[in-house]
């Protein structure tokens, strides 16, 4: 790499709960990285590697033992699909070119290094201009991506979705706490006839990383789950046809183990929920014993999907931090074109928040939607009519443990544009909450902050209703 080095330490969530903070990281906090200083514009980089002008060489079924595809042997042609089994390594050497048929497939369960240099990239593309080839399909494996080029892949499959196919698709164990499977230095994947890449069943990118730029995609750059959202690495990731980090509802969260990670803006919204979703709820925390941290950094957008709900469980460990500033607040806003008053169904706080729980300048909006079938926790929303007792409001406490209240924990907030009421305050406790002073409200149907019932579980009459100008 070229230019002075410089070493940088991002601390975020590890502030948060030190038990977070192991050898390998979940997403928080990202090792120390070795970056430059000035990098040269990829664009103004000379490609010093030479058209193949040899015959080149075809491949074909599973590797029987570690291989190195080199420029020489250059083109390597996949027709049809080459697997590199567990236990065996396929590396690419600086300048090699890897050209792929209609629907051809390189799967990995071993290892795939591509190894490229700044000026003698390694270049994986389809065989034939406008004939995608489908995917680099790691299951189980590792893939070490550096100064490469991967482009023209992604033949969409059945389905159609985003998390149907991809042009890179990567597919862990199931746990968020395991290794790494992903890393990517100076890397550009671009015209995907599908998605750019996707990291399925826990996957997530090795941290410290350069750059991975992800345009020309069909549908979105990069699909992925909740556990990996904390090591995306720098680069671009607009310019495509969707032009968002999709965050499938995955719970997030281990029993009886600490995970901890925190969502940095990247240019472009993180789209929370796909299509293909099977529940509408995304949970934070999971099981009994455990600790999981769902952070977000200053400037970050969560862009929700119709009917949307994140639901962070304090007994399962659960934890919110959403703390942005004045210049860069975090946005929690509907992914609808045309976007409008309950899109999505807003936050749900399931028992009294958890002390490390904060959301402070930030925007919260297009929320409210009663997608809760439970009543009664608060004195209830008394302009609802037949739903008045309906659990529902763009920020919603559902806790029926005596005398426990929460703390002011929603402040320098702006809630606007809810179907329902701003704050749903379900708690019980003699302590009354104000969520008023510190925030502000607009475009609120009912209530800005519903009435808590006391410890007895008594509502006043008549129940208060404070409305928004």
């Amino acid at each position: 790499m070229l230019g002075s080095r410089v070493v940088v330490l991002r601390l975020s969530s590890c502030v948060l709960v030190a038990a977070a903070c192991g050898d390998d990281p979940v997403g928080v906090p990202d090792a120390p990285r070795v970056i430059d200083a000035a990098p040269p514009p990829i664009d103004a980089v000379v490609d010093a590697c030479a058209p193949p002008t040899g015959p080149g060489t075809d491949h074909a079924n599973a590797l029987a033992a570690d291989e190195l595809w080199t420029e020489a042997d250059s083109p390597h042609r996949i027709t049809t699909q080459v697997g590199v089994p567990a236990g065996v390594t396929l590396r690419l050497a600086p300048c090699a070119v890897v050209e792929l048929g209609p629907d051809a497939a390189l799967t990995v369960s071993g290892s795939l290094l591509a190894e490229g240099e700044l000026t003698r990239r390694v270049q994986i593309r389809a065989a034939s201009s406008g004939q995608p080839w489908r995917w680099i399909d790691v299951s189980g494996g590792a893939l070490s991506l550096t100064h490469t080029r991967i482009e023209g892949g992604g033949a969409p499959g059945a389905g159609g979705g985003v998390t149907a196919r991809a042009m890179v698709r990567v597919r862990g164990d199931g746990n968020p706490l395991g290794q790494a499977l992903v890393s990517v230095d100076e890397v550009d994947l671009v015209g995907s006839a599908s998605t750019g890449m996707i990291l399925a069943s826990a996957a997530r990118f090795s941290p410290g990383g350069g750059a991975l730029r992800i345009t020309g995609s069909a549908l979105a750059p990069l699909v992925l789950d909740p556990s990996a959202v904390g090591v995306v690495p720098t680069g671009t990731y607009a310019g495509n046809g969707l032009d968002a980090i999709v965050v499938p509802r995955v719970a997030f969260g281990v029993s009886g183990q600490v995970l901890a990670v925190s969502m940095q803006p990247r240019g472009v919204p993180y789209q929370m929920g796909t299509a293909e979703d099977p529940n509408p709820v995304q949970q934070v925390g999971v099981g009994t014993a455990g600790t999981a941290i769902l952070a977000i950094e200053p400037g970050t957008t969560l862009a929700m999907l119709p009917g949307y709900r994140l639901d962070v469980d304090a007994a399962a460990g659960g934890s919110l931090v959403a703390i942005g500033t004045a210049a860069a607040p975090i946005t929690m806003t509907s992914a609808a074109t045309t976007p409008a008053a309950g899109d999505w169904v807003g936050l749900v706080f399931r028992g009294v928040p958890n002390a490390g729980t904060a959301i402070d300048h930030a925007v919260i909006e297009h929320a409210g939607a009663p997608g809760t079938s439970s009543t009664g926790f608060s004195c209830g929303t008394p302009p609802a009519g037949v739903d008045s007792s309906r659990t529902m409001g763009a920020i919603v406490i559902t806790s029926t443990v005596p005398g426990v209240a929460p703390t002011a924990f929603v402040t320098n907030t702006t809630i606007r544009t809810s179907a329902s009421n701003g704050v749903d305050r379900g708690y019980r406790a003699d302590a009354d909450i104000d969520f008023l002073a510190s925030n502000t409200f607009s475009g609120i149907r009912y209530c800005t902050q519903t009435e808590p019932r006391d410890a007895g579980n008594g509502c006043p009459d008549p129940v208060p209703c404070p409305m928004a100008p």
